[in-house]
């Protein structure tokens, strides 16, 4: 009898193994899924019903809009054909256009200054400034 015990340790040992690394390695997947890039897709930016699922859209699609759609001396008139209108939401700031990305909910973030944001109920912005001839001259994500 004493013979078997450590047979079954071992079994439970190599189980439990299994077990927390198959675990481990679904929730990180899941992590890398959930944080995928997508294709800028202006119907979907401008047309996503649910906000929740807006949000998460826009988080996946704002680094393609940004990289490869938006060009600088873009009227505002095609700006905001493919993104919208603008959220609002930054009062007394010196923005044209704002876009709501994303809501932090007391996650740390980092924005391009490098700087980090650790406050309960952050928001990510795509904020859109336009010259005197109303033409693109800066974007950039903010976060408040």
């Amino acid at each position: 009898m004493d013979q078997d015990q450590p047979r079954k340790n071992s079994k439970r040992t190599w189980i439990a193994i299994l077990v927390i690394g198959g675990s481990a390695i679904i929730t990180l997947l899941l992590i890398i899924l959930s944080n995928q890039k997508i294709p800028f897709d202006s119907n979907r930016w401008r047309t996503e019903t649910s906000f929740f699922e807006g949000l998460e859209l826009r988080q996946k699609m704002v680094d393609d809009l940004q990289r490869n759609v938006l060009t600088y001396g873009m009227t505002r008139t095609e700006v905001q054909s493919l993104i919208g209108h603008g959220s609002g939401g930054l009062v007394g700031e010196e923005f044209d256009l704002v876009y709501k990305i994303e809501n932090l909910a007391g996650a740390g973030s980092t924005n391009r200054s490098g700087s980090t944001s650790h406050f309960q109920g952050s928001v990510r912005w795509l904020v859109i400034i336009f010259n005197e001839r109303d033409q693109l001259s800066d974007w950039r994500i903010v976060t408040r």
